[in-house]
């Protein structure tokens, strides 16, 4: 029952970010214009960058908490206040930087000239820095209440700060408030919901032994902590640098406008790529318990279902961007910011790469060692910056996207599938040849799409409809056992 709980609210959160996050780039972009939305994506951008600093604290809790039972509020608030002494430090550090470099650092991100969006964009970073410092301490307490297996909780405070984002910039808005009340605003709330969330959980598992939990806290040291939670570390760097790297780059080798529109064409197909997380996450749940029962033949039958599923659905997501992304951007933000069919098919080949990815990082984090995985993190992370500077200087603001998919492929994909066969084939086998059956027959659909005259709307719903009929019909000529099982899960 928990478990149902905690995935029901895992997918809620994942629908009501979606929705809120594209109707804060409407809104924004419309009522702010794009020079300033691309600080407020930068400045995102540096919550996330800044929020690093918990040294994967918030995923190691996740683990850390549930192995030391009645001992866990002890790990929680060493926790605390270890990442609190981080916290303070780097505020120290930040204002001292900010007050004698702010104006560089900010001329060394954006070729932004104008002097008054440049001073609203540098505030905007420097209350983005501020928040994300002091969410670091406040948020180890969401992340306990997972490791609680209390992730319904943890989503609902999550949810709160994303309605609070939302109703922040509606009435900033509504009033003709500056963005900089805005951020203001939802940062002043969204810390003080952290605080609430801090009193929620220290009634519910501290309040009645607190003296002694504060006593044995100080037995857990900084480094015992950052110990256990550095092979997390790696992967949120890891994270970071592959999702939000790329407003950055983009800001710096290219103008405000083409952060605003990356990121606009980018936030339609990030939905889609929310979207097949959110499955495949569904489909390799059980995993672990299959193992254990020694049910081999299931467990290569499942990992295959969800590795040809994410495929399907990534395909289609990014066939169905190609033709139908302008038509939606007009329609949610307006006309003029469109890129280019080249970008749409480099997300495209990124959303697959990412679908594909993320169910061999589960199964790889089932059979192979942890330093394999980590090696393989580390290594997507540096070829990912190190091709996204290069592409982006030999094809332009698609190269980023290029590169993420073929960093994803040269390090996680291709060495994945390598250490199954080679190491595991006992366990596991993936049948690769449906899932070239349906790249290739995506690869005639886009090709056959960009060779035609005809764009007309009607062309392109009969278009995507074909290719989608089309590789349905494939998969039930090659793998009926697939279409059984989706009908099984319909059924249910």
């Amino acid at each position: 029952m928990r478990a149902k709980k905690n995935l029901i609210a895992s997918y809620i959160f994942i629908i009501v970010n979606i929705f809120i996050n594209l109707f804060v780039v409407r809104l924004t972009v419309n009522h702010y214009g794009e020079q300033i939305y691309a600080f407020v994506v930068l400045a995102f951008s540096f919550i996330t960058y800044v929020e690093t600093l918990n040294l994967g604290t918030f995923l190691s809790n996740r683990t850390q908490i549930p192995m030391r039972g009645v001992h866990a509020s002890v790990y929680t608030v060493a926790s605390v206040k270890f990442l609190s002494k981080i916290s303070i430090s780097f505020l120290v550090f930040f204002s001292i930087f900010y007050f004698f470099a702010g104006d560089y650092f900010i001329s060394l991100i954006t070729t932004e000239s104008d002097v008054e969006i440049l001073k609203t964009g540098k505030t905007l970073i420097s209350i983005a820095v501020v928040y994300g410092l002091l969410k670091i301490p406040l948020s180890v307490v969401l992340s306990a209440f997972a490791g609680h297996d209390l992730v319904d909780i943890e989503k609902k405070y999550n949810g709160v700060q994303q309605l609070i984002k939302i109703t922040a910039l509606g009435v900033a808005v509504y009033f003709g408030h500056s963005v900089e009340t805005y951020f203001i605003s939802f940062t002043f709330l969204g810390i003080i919901l952290l605080f609430i969330a801090n009193f929620h959980y220290f009634y519910r598992f501290i309040s009645s032994h607190s003296a002694m939990y504060m006593k044995y806290s100080k037995k857990i040291s900084g480094f015992y902590i950052t110990k256990n939670s550095f092979k997390f570390y790696v992967f949120t760097m890891a994270s970071v640098v592959v999702w939000s790297t790329d407003n950055l780059l983009v800001s710096i080798f290219f103008n405000p406008k083409m952060v605003s529109d990356y990121h606009i064409n980018f936030s339609i197909y990030n939905a889609g790529f929310l979207f097949v997380t959110a499955i495949a996450g569904a489909l390799i749940a059980n995993y672990g318990n299959l193992i254990r029962d020694n049910k081999l033949d299931t467990l290569n039958f499942r990992v295959n279902l969800s590795v040809y599923t994410t495929f399907l659905i990534s395909l289609a997501i990014g066939f169905g961007g190609i033709l139908f992304t302008e038509d939606i951007i007009r329609i949610w933000v307006g006309d003029g910011h469109f890129v280019s069919d080249d970008l749409l098919i480099a997300f495209g080949i990124f959303g697959l790469t990412l679908g594909f990815s993320s169910v061999l990082n589960t199964i790889l984090a089932l059979f192979a060692d942890s330093k394999t995985i980590t090696l393989m993190t580390i290594s997507e992370a540096v070829l990912n910056i190190v091709l996204s500077v290069i592409l982006l200087k030999v094809i332009g603001v698609s190269g980023i996207a290029y590169a993420t998919g073929i960093a994803a492929t040269i390090t996680i994909v291709i060495p994945g599938v390598i250490i199954l066969s080679r190491h595991f084939k006992n366990e596991v086998k993936i049948d690769l040849v449906p899932l070239i059956m349906q790249i290739m027959l995506c690869a005639l659909a886009v090709f056959t799409y960009l060779q035609s005259t005809n764009h007309s709307i009607f062309a392109r719903i009969i278009t995507f409809l074909v290719y989608f009929g089309a590789s349905i019909f494939v998969t039930a000529l090659m793998r009926r056992d697939y279409v059984k099982s989706y009908l099984k899960m319909i059924k249910k």
